[in-house]
């Protein structure tokens, strides 16, 4: 199936009008050639983790695209997990498997060749989000891969544009930005080979990529 089909067909599947217009946002800010990249990255199977996996839309749509990936979904929504398990099954998708667990409140279990989280780090504080990382780094196999899409400070204009949209998405909840360098360096400093891409999009969002292999 033609990415953008695949991306309606798993839109059309999700429970109401409001999970299926947030889909489209998030399908339209992380778009399928983005994911298509970052997804050519990653091995064609092992074992995945998505950190902060929302509705699912993004194991779903890679477990769609590679079913020899057995990938696992964490979210502190109970709600959002059950409805990434409803479409999941839908699609008769036996590789992937959400679990409800807050990542504020204790880190996760077992061991996996790739781990991913988009756009969750800015809405973590700093502390709990440098553990997060020191405890990925523990958990992620020998050779085994960690990319993180989130946005960084620069340039300040964009910065403005995706602090007034994630404002309007969590109200009160604090965020916590941060330069891209300072994200690297810490992670180079867990032993982390790091490679960073900003990336370009019609959209005025200061999007960056990192691509960290533990050696």
């Amino acid at each position: 199936m033609h990415d953008i089909a695949l991306m309606k067909e798993i839109i059309r599947n999700y429970s109401s009008l409001i999970i299926r217009t947030y889909s489209f946002v998030r399908f339209t800010i992380i778009k399928p050639d983005l994911l298509d990249q970052i997804s050519d990255l990653m091995p064609r199977d092992g074992d995945f983790l998505d950190l902060g996996c929302g509705f699912g839309l993004f194991p779903i749509y890679y477990g769609l695209k590679d079913r020899e990936r057995h990938i696992t979904g964490i979210d502190k929504n109970k709600n959002r997990i059950r409805e990434a398990r409803a479409v999941a099954k839908k699609f008769n998708l036996h590789n992937l498997k959400f679990i409800n667990k807050d990542l504020m409140d204790g880190l996760f279990s077992g061991t996996y060749d790739v781990i991913y989280t988009f756009d969750l780090l800015h809405h973590i504080p700093n502390k709990v989000s440098e553990n997060l990382m020191r405890h990925i780094y523990n958990k992620l196999r020998k050779g085994g891969t960690l990319i993180i899409k989130d946005v960084t400070v620069e340039p300040r204009w964009k910065l403005w544009f995706t602090y007034i949209l994630d404002k309007i998405m969590t109200k009160n909840e604090p965020l916590h930005y941060k330069h891209h360098n300072e994200v690297a360096l810490f992670l180079e400093g867990l032993g982390f080979k790091v490679k960073v891409q900003k990336i370009s999009d019609i959209l005025p969002y200061p999007h960056v990529l990192f691509v960290c292999e533990k050696q």
